[in-house]
């Protein structure tokens, strides 16, 4: 985990905190992969 994020008093620690509780409420997620190196993951996504 980043030093960053490790701080709860820092500015860091609380972007994070925010980002993550924001992510329930999305649709989806983009995930930074591509095809030729986890083309069975990214199957599964796929599938549901």
């Amino acid at each position: 985990m980043p030093e960053a994020v490790k701080d709860r008093e820092g500015k860091g620690y609380k972007v994070f905190l925010d980002m993550a509780t924001s992510m329930k409420e999305s649709d989806g997620v983009i995930i930074n992969t591509f095809d030729a190196i986890e083309a069975r993951a990214l199957k599964a996504l796929k599938a549901g």
